[in-house]
């Protein structure tokens, strides 16, 4: 009697079956036994974050979440590594950067890749950023004309299309036709018109028009003059209050800040004073280059201060 195929092959497909079955276990029970060591890196490890964009330039931040050595890293723009780094752990634990040469109104993808001794890698999370758009390049510009004989401008601050300070010294015309002796310092575009006046800043006990060398606002009823080292500030439509800041060496040139309580000037010497909206405070900077301007991060964490001296001794710095 023959039998049919399907039964005498049916006993092997079911050892087969109890094979696999095995094999699957086996693996199953390996993987708990995985060592914590080896599992990957969480990605909040590393994190990377905008903190400006222009029309060609992007400024990132990366920073390590955590005290876990070591600290390389790769940025990558669209997938492509651009630049490589390390931090030192027991310092810095962030870092930022700064990506140029970009397309105007073009959009980008960043991330940071965290390295470990092993060569194991970590990435952040994926940062869009997007380049500034330009609608045109074709500008008209105008002159205007302030002042007589030898006046002359320093500094401007534009704080929005209805008001525009500048600032230096500008002499006018009596009632009859002569150029007055004493200058103005400074004046106030309104959107319409400028507006000439005078700053006065504190010489023992009486007030001064000096020269006005910088000007810098927060809003159009918060601004600050500097004139060699002394402050006036204008608060709510008046002269409310002047500093002399009475710890700077020689004159100073410029200033920076994100608020009145965070203002930042810089001079001759290296000289580098700090207001908190109390007083001032010199800084040391290291240097006795002569400093000729300050800028720094919106959120004030990162400020550059720079300058140089003259021949014969020709040196120039850049502190942060």
């Amino acid at each position: 009697m023959i039998r049919p195929i399907a039964n005498i092959f049916q006993p092997r497909r079911h050892f087969r079956s109890i094979i696999i079955f095995l094999v699957l276990f086996c693996f199953a029970g390996s993987c708990k036994e995985m060592p914590p060591e080896v599992l990957p890196m969480l990605s909040n490890t590393v994190s990377l974050v905008t903190v400006d964009s222009s029309l060609s330039q992007t400024w990132l931040r990366l920073k390590f979440n955590d005290t876990n050595t070591p600290r390389t890293f790769q940025l990558l723009r669209d997938g492509i590594q651009i630049t490589q780094g390390s931090l030192n752990a027991s310092s810095t634990a962030d870092t930022l950067i700064v990506d140029s040469g970009l397309t105007i109104g073009k959009s980008y993808r960043y991330s940071a890749r965290r390295m470990d001794a092993s060569n194991a890698v970590v990435d952040s999370a994926v940062l869009t950023v997007n380049t500034l758009d330009s609608t045109s390049h074709n500008f008209v510009w105008t002159t205007e004309t302030l002042g007589e004989g030898t006046s002359y401008l320093r500094d401007v601050c534009i704080i929005n299309d209805t008001c525009i300070w500048i600032t230096g010294q500008i002499y006018l015309r009596d009632s009859t036709g002569q150029v007055e002796a004493v200058a103005h310092n400074a004046a106030c575009w309104d959107g319409t018109k400028w507006h000439i006046t005078k700053v006065f800043f504190p010489v023992g006990t009486i007030l001064v028009a000096f020269d006005v060398r910088a000007v810098y606002a927060f809003s159009p009823s918060d601004v600050w003059f500097m004139s060699g080292a002394s402050f006036s500030h204008f608060k709510d439509g008046i002269f409310t209050t002047r500093y002399d800041s009475g710890i700077a060496q020689g004159q100073l040139t410029k200033m920076w800040g994100t608020s009145s309580n965070n203002l930042y000037a810089v001079g001759d010497l290296g000289t580098i004073i700090h207001y908190d909206g109390v007083s001032w405070k010199k800084m040391e900077s290291g240097t006795s280059v002569d400093l000729t301007d300050i800028f720094g991060t919106p959120d004030g964490k990162h400020v550059w201060a720079c300058g140089g001296t003259n021949a014969p001794n020709l040196k120039s710095v850049l502190l942060q």
